[in-house]
């Protein structure tokens, strides 16, 4: 999990709002351009689930894929927002992209992100950078928050720790990848600067397929972690 910025609201969403106005119809969820939708979000997200930052699409043609986007609500659909003229539902701001999280699995141990929380409301919000500077990444591949109710929400709510699915040890294999390439490159006083920017160019940036790596949250924190002592 790592900062992201809420999408630009696509053409089509705006078109499709402008014409409830001109027609005084409510706006529906259910009624949007979700196929712009999910990709304004794949795009933002550099391909990565706002949660556990795996892989995700939007190829129509693999929809039964494990990666093929999901449109997470922050404040879960149908929760009353009393404030007028404003309808969570359909607000961008309130959208994410999120993997399946092994939603088909009938064991609700083995799932996780959006499948894991369901209509839960939550406070971990992938937008607040506040709450995003408190995020930790153990060298076990643990993700952690040095806020309490974060940290607990991580782990039992969209249970990214659990030994039921692959994530910690994902994010353990990034974090070996990199501090093999790390050891690869010191000598007797340590690795330098240039060299850390080298690593943050190969491991943070988007390729030309415009994605992440997978997972690339725990390249930032130890980079930046690194940078601090250099």
């Amino acid at each position: 999990m790592r900062l992201l910025h809420p999408i630009s609201e696509p053409k089509e969403v705006s078109e499709y709002k402008s014409n409830c106005e001109k027609l005084k119809l409510e706006e529906n969820y259910n009624d949007m351009p979700r196929k712009e939708l999910r990709k304004a979000l794949v795009i933002n997200q550099g391909g990565l689930c706002a949660y556990c930052m795996s892989r995700i699409h939007n190829d129509e043609g693999r929809i039964s894929d494990s990666g093929y986007v999901n449109i997470e609500h922050i404040i879960p659909e149908n929760t009353p927002i009393i404030r007028k003229g404003y309808n969570s539902n359909t607000d961008v701001k309130n959208m994410l992209g999120v993997c399946n999280g092994n939603r088909p699995d009938r064991d609700d141990k083995n799932k996780h992100c959006d499948a894991s929380r369901g209509g839960r409301t939550i406070c971990v919000n992938p937008y607040n950078e506040a709450q995003m500077k408190t995020i930790r990444y153990l060298s076990d591949g643990t993700i952690c928050s040095t806020d309490e109710r974060v940290n607990q929400e991580l782990n039992e709510v969209l249970q990214l720790n659990s030994n039921c699915n692959s994530l910690k040890r994902n994010r353990q294999t990034s974090y070996r990848k990199l501090t093999e390439m790390v050891r690869s490159m010191c000598d007797d006083k340590g690795i330098k600067q240039a060299q850390l920017n080298r690593l943050r160019n190969l491991f943070c940036q988007k390729d030309e397929r415009g994605v992440y790596r997978e997972f690339v949250g725990v390249y930032e924190y130890w980079l930046d972690r690194w940078e601090k002592k250099v």
